[in-house]
């Protein structure tokens, strides 16, 4: 008796990693098993008995008995073939995978450096500061604001909006080939911006002024 495992084009995210999907399919598996375990464990008795020229036994089910001999070894079995799913899942998708990374990529490498006075290229930093909201109705707020260079704030949103794409990947991170984690490595490392926190540096300026 064999266990099959699901052909990747017919799966999809939700069938791998959803929570309850994957319970569902963990506990199908497990259940398998452990028929199998108990069938092929018959057979032996069987087997046996015949070559002794014996009685074949009369076998008793009962399912909490068959969980408890075969319950965690059948879990185990069951985690492999998930995870075999889940390799040829990504397996079949990676070029799929390549181009979404590639992209993710190009976009950053546009919008994370800026060029200096001299011309040569630097890595932007992202800033935090309060700025003043006049409101309509005349008071005024002070919302703690992002942006980089000289007050931004659209080329930020846009640098944090592309790198929150590479959350869609994390799941996938340990199924991915060498080639893979290279695309996602420099990915992350072109999001990795240094944070700035502008109201702290003013007070740690007035500060010093104050001592000097």
């Amino acid at each position: 008796m064999s266990i099959a495992i699901r052909n990747p084009e017919t799966l999809s995210h939700t069938y791998l990693f959803d929570e309850g999907c994957v319970r569902t399919r963990l506990d199908e598996l497990t259940r398998a098993f452990i028929s199998k375990f108990e069938t092929e464990a018959m057979q032996r008795i069987v087997d046996k008995a015949k070559r002794n020229f014996e009685p074949i036994p009369t076998f008793n089910f009962i399912q909490s008995e068959l969980e408890q001999k075969y319950g965690e070894r059948a879990k185990e079995e069951a985690q492999k073939i998930l995870e075999q799913e889940r390799q040829l899942f990504i397996n079949s998708r990676t070029e799929t995978i390549k181009k979404a990374l590639t992209q993710i990529i190009q976009r950053l490498r546009f919008l994370v450096y800026a060029v200096d006075s001299e011309g040569k290229p630097y890595k932007l930093q992202i800033f935090m500061e309060k700025i003043a909201h006049y409101n309509s109705n005349g008071t005024v707020s002070f919302p703690q604001e992002l942006y980089v260079g000289d007050r931004d704030f659209e080329r930020a949103k846009d640098i944090l909006n592309t790198s929150a794409r590479l959350k869609e990947f994390e799941l996938y991170l340990p199924y991915f080939s060498e080639e893979l984690k290279d695309f996602w490595n420099e990915a992350t490392e072109l999001g990795n911006l240094e944070w700035v926190d502008k109201d702290k540096e003013k007070e740690e300026e007035k500060h010093a002024k104050k001592t000097d």
